[in-house]
């Protein structure tokens, strides 16, 4: 029987796509209980801007903006046609959703 929280070392191929809405409510949950890292890219077309991060233990929530360990928001400026790492202090978070203040149609590429 297979572990459904094991870290693999490979993620879904063609990434996961999340909406980053203006709200938590309007923003995708990405499970990343098999996962510890991820990347942002940003298609042309986006608005991009800047991505604050929040988190969960169920993908219903409650969702909680993230802190970083030097005690800042887990942000990202998000770039069209880029792709963007994001924080690795997000390793440890079960779901986890952006919210940016122009929505943004993303995909996430997530690896092991």
């Amino acid at each position: 029987m297979a572990n459904p929280n094991a870290i693999t070392r490979s993620g879904p191929i063609g990434g996961v796509k999340m909406t980053i809405g203006t709200t938590v409510a309007a923003s995708t949950a990405v499970a990343m209980a098999s996962y510890s890292a991820f990347s942002v890219a940003v298609p042309t077309g986006q608005p991009g801007g800047l991505c604050t991060w929040y988190a969960s233990h169920s993908p219903q929530g409650p969702f909680s903006q993230v802190i970083l360990s030097d005690g800042t928001l887990a942000q990202t400026t998000m770039i069209t046609d880029r792709v963007h790492i994001a924080p690795p202090e997000l390793f440890s978070v079960l779901f986890v959703k952006g919210v940016a203040p122009v929505a943004n149609q993303v995909v996430v590429m997530l690896k092991g």
